[in-house]
C-alpha cells in the first residue's frame, strides 16, 4: 500500500466487518507498505506485529504474551551482504524501516505478508539480499519453535525459468540462476529448502502463469510478464490445501491476485474429522469464543477507537444520533458505512494464462441534476491580454461550477432546486454558449481562409508568357495547405507496417517530457529489443519490433515534405538568421519546428506570429522554450502595430533575465515563411532600441535576404518610429542592441 497512516481514510482502515492491519514506512511515506484484512465474524488473530526483526514496536512495546514468537533474529546469525563500499549493516532494524512486512499468528499457522525490494536498482541490491536473509532467519526460528508458516506477497523474484516470460530462451535459461536473489529463492523452496510453492505445485507444467506485467509498455496484452507474487507454506499445511491459482482476468494493477483456498474440514491419519475453524484457535466461531484484537489493529488506533476526536466533528452539528453510544467506530461525517466486501470466489479450474477482456457490464444509472449556479456575466468589451503561457486570451463564456463532487454525493438523491431570479436555466446557458462558440468558429474560419490565401500567394512562381490558371492551382494548393494544418499523422513501424504508438519520457534527464513513437504491438517472448541486445535468430516478429522515432523528427519530416510540395520555402527561407549576435534570431516555421536545431542554437524564447497557433507546428509542446503567440495575418488591413508593445516587452524580459541570472537567453522570432510578419516584429524591437525604420529593415535584409514585409506593415513601422521619437525615454536603459552597437564601435576604433 503506497500511502501512509495519515493518508488512510476510515473506509480503508476499518471497512465494516473487516479488521485491518497495516505497516507503513518510517520515513518515506507512500513509498511502500503492506496490509492484511481479516473478517471479524470468522477469525481474530491471536497476535500481530510489524516487521521481521522485532525492532518496530508500538507504545508501550509488545509484551512477551503479545509477541508472535519469543525469539527474534540476531544479526550475528545472518551472513549479510556488504554494500558497494564493503560496509555491513550494524542493525537489522534498518531493513524494517520501509514497512515491508506484517506477521499475524492464527494458531494453526503464522502468516507473513511481504513486499520485498525490487531488483531494478543495483545500488540497493545488497539491501534486497539482506532483506531476504532476514526473512529466511525469521522463518527458520518459527519452524524451530514448531510453528507452521505461510509466506505470501510480492517477493520480487522468479522461482524458475518457467516463471519468466523469456526464461525459455536458451541464453536466458542458461544464466537464469546467476542472479543471487533467484538462486536464493530456488534454494529456499522444496526440495532444497523448507517451503512449498503452492501455485506451482498445483500447476507444475503450466506456462504463461504470470502475476506481474509492465503496464507502461502494454506488456500485459501479450502476457509478457513474470511470476513474482507467491504463496509459500511449510509442508505441514499441505493437507489443508484445496486449491491455489492466479486470477489474471482481474485488472486494475500491474499485478493480479493470487489465492490459496483451504478445506473447511479434513480427515487426519486416525480418521478423525478436523475443522479449520477449530484448528485456527483465534476463530470466533470456534471453542475459544471472541478474542481481543491485537494492539496494532487499526480499530485500536486512537483515531478509530473513539479515544481521539476527529477534527471534522467540530464542524458538524451535533444530533441525538451522534450523541448516542454506538458499537461502531467513529468515522468522518459524510462517509457511508460500506457493504460487506465482495470476495473473489476461487475456482478449481485453471485460469487462462492470457488476460482476456471481461464482459462489459452496465454501469449505474445517474440522475441528471439541474444546475443551480447563476451564469457569469459576460463583459461587452473583449480586451487583448496575455496569459501565463504567452497566449493572447479570448473572452469565453464558461459555466460556473460548484466545486469537485464528493464520492458520497453519488449515493444521495438529488435535492429539488428552487428557481430564483437571476438564475439561468441549462437551456439558456447552452443557447448563449452556442452563440459565442459560433462567433469564435467564424473568426477562426476567417483566419484559416486568410492563411490559405497567403499560402497561395507564397506558392506562386514567376509569371509565364501564358496566362496562369486561376482555378486548378488554387484548389490543389488549398488541399495541400489543409493537409499541412491537419493533426500530425502517426508514423507506421517498418516491420509490420502498422500505426505506431506514442509514449512520453518520464525518466529524469535532458529528454524528460519528450514524446516518441514505438511499434504498437505488445511485448512478448523474443520481441526485438535491438541488435545489441537480441540475437536475430531469437527475434519473434509476432511481437514488438525495434521501431523508434522521436515525435519532433516526425513533425519536421512531414513539414519539410509538405513545404516542398507547396513550394513555400526556398533555400533562403530555411535558415535561422542571427540579427543581434548571441541574442535575437529570425526564421520561418520550418526551422522553428526543429527541436534539435533550437537546442543547438540555444533558443530559450520564441515569438510565434501566425493567424492562429497550428497544433503541431512550431516548437513541440515538450520544448523548454517559453513561447509568445502573436495572432496576426499577413494582410494590408491587419493591425500588427497593436502587438509591438507585447513582443518588445517579451524580448526585453528575456534579456533582463539573462543579465540578472547569468543565463544565456536567446530569442527566436518566426512566422510562416519568415518574410513579412516576424521581420516586422523584429524591426519594431530594433526601432524601440533607437534604430531607424530604414536601418532596421536594411539590417534584416542583410542577415536574411528573403525579408520583405508587406507595404502596410512598413507604414505601421513608420508610425511606430514616430511614436518612439516623441515619447520620453530613459537614457539609462540598456538593451542588447545598445551593447551590440557599443561593441561594434569599440572594435572599429581598435581596428
Amino acid at each position: 500500500m503506497k500511502t501512509s497512516r495519515r493518508g488512510l481514510d476510515a473506509l480503508t482502515a476499518v471497512p465494516g466487518k473487516y479488521d485491518g492491519f497495516f505497516s507503513f514506512p518510517v520515513a518515506k511515506g507512500g513509498y511502500s507498505g503492506v496490509a492484511v484484512y481479516t473478517k471479524s465474524t470468522s477469525v481474530t488473530p491471536l497476535r500481530a506485529e510489524e516487521g521481521l526483526s522485532g525492532s518496530i514496536q508500538p507504545k508501550p512495546p509488545l509484551s512477551s504474551n503479545e509477541r508472535v514468537s519469543p525469539q527474534y533474529p540476531a544479526i550475528e546469525n545472518i551472513d549479510l551482504m556488504a554494500d558497494d563500499n564493503g560496509q555491513l549493516l550494524t542493525s537489522l532494524g534498518e531493513l524494517d524501516k520501509e514497512g515491508r512486512a506484517l506477521i499475524l499468528d492464527f494458531g494453526l499457522f503464522v502468516l507473513i505478508n511481504l513486499y520485498c525490494v525490487a531488483d531494478s536498482a543495483d545500488v540497493r541490491y545488497h539491501f534486497k539480499m539482506n532483506y531476504y536473509y532476514l526473512l529466511q532467519e525469521r522463518v527458520r526460528l518459527l519452524i524451530e519453535a514448531g510453528r507452521e508458516v505461510i509466506v505470501l506477497g510480492d517477493l520480487n523474484a522468479c522461482p524458475a525459468p518457467l516463471d519468466h516470460c523469456e526464461g525459455q530462451l536458451p541464453k536466458i535459461k542458461a544464466s537464469f540462476y546467476d542472479s543471487a536473489h533467484r538462486k536464493w529463492l530456488r534454494d529456499w523452496l522444496v526440495p532444497n529448502g523448507p517451503l512449498v510453492d503452492t501455485t506451482r505445485e498445483r500447476w507444475p507444467t503450466r506456462e504463461g502463469m504470470y502475476t506481474c506485467w509492465n503496464t507502461k509498455t502494454s506488456a500485459r496484452d501479450g502476457n509478457y510478464g513474470t511470476r513474482i507474487d507467491l504463496i509459500l507454506i511449510t509442508p505441514g499445511l499441505r493437507r489443508w490445501v484445496k486449491d491455489a491459482d492466479i486470477q489474471p482476468l482481474v485488472k486494475g494493477s500491474d499485478h493480479c491476485p493470487v489465492f490459496l483456498d483451504f478445506h473447511d474440514t479434513i480427515i487426519d491419519g486416525e480418521g478423525r474429522e478436523l475443522k479449520l475453524s477449530d484448528a485456527i484457535r483465534g476463530s470466533t466461531t470456534g471453542s475459544m469464543g471472541t478474542r481481543e484484537l491485537p494492539r496494532i489493529c487499526a480499530r485500536n488506533w486512537d483515531e478509530y477507537s473513539a479515544k481521539q476526536t476527529l477534527l471534522s466533528t467540530f464542524f458538524t452539528p451535533r444530533t441525538a444520533s451522534t450523541l448516542a453510544n454506538t458499537s461502531e467506530p467513529q468515522v468522518s461525517p459524510g462517509l457511508t458505512k460500506p457493504a460487506e466486501l465482495n470476495v473473489l470466489q476461487p475456482n478449481s479450474k485453471p485460469s487462462s494464462s492470457l488476460p482476456l477482456q471481461p464482459p462489459a457490464e452496465s454501469g449505474p444509472e445517474v440522475e441528471e441534476v439541474e444546475p443551480t449556479s447563476s451564469m457569469a456575466q459576460v463583459s461587452q468589451k473583449r480586451k487583448r491580454a496575455i496569459d501565463d503561457c504567452g497566449q493572447v486570451k479570448k473572452a469565453k463564456v464558461e459555466k460556473t461550477k460548484n466545486g469537485q463532487a464528493k464520492l458520497s454525493s453519488f449515493f444521495q438523491k438529488p435535492k429539488p432546486v428552487a428557481r430564483s431570479r437571476g438564475t439561468s436555466s441549462a437551456s439558456e446557458i447552452q443557447e448563449v454558449e452556442e452563440v459565442v462558440e459560433e462567433e469564435e468558429r467564424s473568426q477562426e474560419d476567417a483566419q484559416f481562409d486568410r492563411d490559405i490565401e497567403m499560402a497561395i500567394l507564397l506558392s506562386q512562381t514567376e509569371p509565364s508568357t501564358s496566362p496562369p490558371s486561376t482555378t486548378a492551382p488554387r484548389v490543389n494548393t488549398k488541399e495541400a495547405w489543409s493537409s499541412l494544418l491537419a493533426p500530425l499523422q502517426v508514423p507506421k513501424c517498418i516491420v509490420h507496417g502498422e500505426p505506431s504508438k506514442q509514449y512520453t519520457v518520464n525518466k529524469p534527464g535532458p529528454t524528460k517530457g519528450k514524446t516518441f513513437f514505438l511499434c504498437s504491438r505488445p511485448l512478448g517472448p523474443g520481441y526485438d529489443s535491438g541488435r545489441s541486445k537480441r540475437p536475430r535468430d531469437e527475434v519473434d516478429p509476432a511481437y514488438r519490433c525495434d521501431f523508434f522515432k522521436w515525435s519532433s523528427d516526425v513533425r519536421l519530416a512531414v513539414l519539410t515534405k509538405m513545404a516542398d510540395e507547396l513550394e513555400l520555402f526556398g533555400s533562403g527561407h530555411r535558415q535561422i538568421a542571427e540579427i543581434i549576435p548571441g541574442f535575437l534570431y529570425l526564421s520561418d516555421i520550418a526551422s522553428a519546428s526543429d527541436d534539435a536545431t533550437l537546442h543547438q542554437v540555444g533558443i530559450t524564447h520564441v515569438v510565434s506570429a501566425l493567424s492562429a497557433p497550428i497544433p503541431w507546428l512550431g516548437p513541440s509542446p515538450n520544448s523548454p522554450c517559453r513561447i509568445l503567440h502573436v495572432r496576426c495575418d499577413d494582410t494590408p488591413d491587419d493591425d500588427i502595430l497593436a502587438h509591438f508593445e507585447a513582443t518588445n516587452a517579451f524580448i526585453n524580459e528575456a534579456y533582463r533575465e539573462s543579465v540578472q541570472s547569468g543565463k544565456k537567453n536567446k530569442v527566436l522570432c518566426h512566422c510562416l515563411a519568415g518574410v513579412s510578419r516576424s521581420p516586422t516584429l523584429v524591426a519594431a524591437y530594433l526601432i524601440s532600441a533607437g534604430v531607424s525604420r530604414d536601418e532596421a529593415l536594411d539590417l534584416l535584409r542583410e542577415r536574411r535576404t528573403v525579408v520583405d514585409p508587406n507595404p502596410a506593415f512598413v507604414n505601421q513601422l513608420a508610425i511606430f518610429e514616430n511614436q518612439v521619437r516623441n515619447s520620453p525615454q530613459e537614457s539609462t536603459v540598456v538593451t542588447p542592441w545598445t551593447n551590440f552597437v557599443k561593441t561594434r564601435e569599440l572594435s572599429a576604433v581598435r581596428g
